[in-house]
């Protein structure tokens, strides 16, 4: 069986552009990038604050990246640090941060209810299970 799957990841692709697009619009209001958003969320759910390096750890993201956005949304006032010893700083958001989630989460929800009309519950649920094979595939 002859499976033409080349212009699969430009679907992807273009999907994902096609979403981002929307998201853009909060963070241009905002001043921040898509570097920023993991951090911002993350604090938003976790309200007791996170350290760098669990931030890190559960972004999937480098130190590097985590230490410099950190030091972007501390400068912009979005989160703030607690400084608890010299290596276990906590970090939490700040009223101006949560303003930020909760607009990112409300244009998500947006964009999902654009994607979800598009199709049946049957198509739903079997989107989830291709896409949850292919990541598998990758494990």
């Amino acid at each position: 069986m002859n499976h033409d799957m080349s212009m699969l990841p430009m679907l992807f692709s273009a999907l994902q552009k096609k979403m981002m697009e929307q998201h853009q619009k909060i963070m241009d209001k905002y001043q921040i990038s898509k570097s920023h958003m993991p951090y911002i969320m993350m604090l938003k759910s976790n309200k007791e604050g996170m350290t760098q390096h669990e931030l890190t750890e559960k972004s999937f993201l480098d130190k590097a990246l985590t230490s410099r956005s950190l030091r972007e949304l501390l400068e912009k006032g979005y989160v703030e640090k607690e400084n608890t010893s010299k290596y276990k700083n906590k970090f939490r958001i700040t009223e101006k941060g949560s303003q930020v989630a909760r607009a990112f989460k409300i244009e998500g929800a947006k964009v999902h209810k654009k994607v979800l009309e598009a199709l049946s519950d049957e198509e739903i649920e079997q989107l989830g299970k291709i896409v949850s094979k292919i990541y598998e595939a990758f494990e």
